[in-house]
């Protein structure tokens, strides 16, 4: 496997900034990012842009009052409304509104009795997931003032790490938690559909993605592994061993990208063929550990480190993809400083695609780190 880790030949360093970096989130169709650091600093940024400086910056209190500072935990956009989320240590969700001259925080309600744990945007509807610690998940609308239309039974015994929309049923999403199991709920009941078991240490993350007219769902542990779940079946189909660190975050390129993108612990970056789970190649942005990986537009990823950001834009146009050349440039006053680009190539795509429902193959080697998961 090692002959293919490559390295990224730049990357977006936060210079300056240490391990500050708290949390990141990519608009879906500009070239924006917000970023956060400790103690409420929150930047938008325009990654193609030449200005050394942020657009706009605000700063999170705790309780949503002028006073002390809160850390801010997840930070989500909701683009159609030109609104973005941030979800504090203290529990309290911050509605903040851009494109005028100055961010304005429009409203604040408290989600949980601490931290915020996970957010996520419904596609279509005024819904808002969350989830905090020592809380249940739930439903806010901002069409009837972010009031909770649903609270969703604690059924999870530990703390949820993410939740995510199913993009084919926006009416399911699914949760990961550090009680080792996945959950598949519906927004028409409190109680979850059902649960896939099967992981050995906390579940970090998850995504849904498609292959042929199935469901699937990827999800990422401590124990080294990610599991991709068969959801007509509700079973473990394959699972993806061989990595050498705890998956902190996974991403499914889909519709006309087939890759299953997997962030590690050491650093790492693992492209797998969502057509047959073959290894793509291993990319080392050689920092931290990733803890996101964010998709704005089409083809771009947006990764997330300890005190870096780092841009690939994968190119289906080219034979077997590219990852091809994206230039960014920003400064702000505590020095978050971009500055990366990247020429990189992936290699082609095996030809051998899993016919209908997904199946594995049991073997290891150096193009293939995945081994078949019997079902659950």
């Amino acid at each position: 496997m090692y002959d293919q880790i490559i390295s990224a030949t730049k990357k977006v360093d936060a210079l300056g900034f240490g391990n500050s970096l708290v949390c990141l989130d990519a608009h879906p169709t500009e070239t924006w990012i917000l970023t956060c650091k400790f103690f409420g600093d929150v930047h938008m940024w325009d990654l193609v842009s030449q200005e050394k400086k942020a657009l706009y910056s605000f700063h999170v209190y705790e309780n949503g009052d002028r006073g002390l500072s809160a850390t801010v935990k997840f930070l989500k956009f909701i683009a159609r409304k030109r609104w973005f989320l941030a979800g504090a240590d203290d529990g309290f969700i911050h509605v903040c509104t851009y494109g005028t001259e100055i961010v304005q925080q429009i409203m604040s309600f408290r989600a949980g009795s601490s931290s915020v744990t996970a957010m996520t945007i419904h596609p279509t509807q005024p819904y808002v997931l969350s989830s905090a610690y020592e809380s249940p998940i739930r439903l806010w609308n901002w069409e009837e003032g972010w009031q909770c239309t649903r609270t969703f039974d604690d059924e999870h015994s530990g703390t949820v790490r993410q939740i995510t929309f199913n993009p084919k049923d926006a009416n399911c999403f699914a949760s990961a938690s550090e009680d080792q199991t996945v959950k598949v709920w519906n927004l028409d009941s409190p109680k979850s559909s059902y649960t896939l078991f099967g992981h050995l240490a906390q579940v970090n993350c998850l995504d849904f993605f498609a292959h042929g007219d199935q469901q699937y769902l990827i999800s990422g542990s401590d124990d080294l592994t990610a599991r991709i779940w068969d959801l007509e079946n509700r079973v473990c189909v394959y699972t993806i061993r061989a990595l050498m660190a705890p998956v902190l975050s996974v991403l499914c390129l889909l519709p006309d990208h087939p890759y299953l993108i997997i962030g590690l612990k050491d650093g790492t970056l693992h492209l797998f063929s969502s057509a047959n789970f073959r290894l793509v190649r291993i990319i080392d942005l050689g920092c931290s550990k990733v803890r996101s990986v964010n998709l704005m537009g089409s083809v771009r990823v947006v990764i997330e480190q300890e005190g870096a950001v780092s841009i690939m834009d994968i190119d289906p146009e080219q034979q077997g993809g590219i990852i091809s050349e994206v230039g960014a440039n920003m400064v702000d006053a505590a020095r978050l400083d971009v500055a990366w680009e990247a020429q990189l190539d992936i290699f082609q795509e095996p030809k051998e695609d899993l016919p209908g429902a997904v199946s594995g193959t049991g073997n290891t080697n150096s193009t293939q780190a995945s081994e078949e998961c019997d079902g659950i």
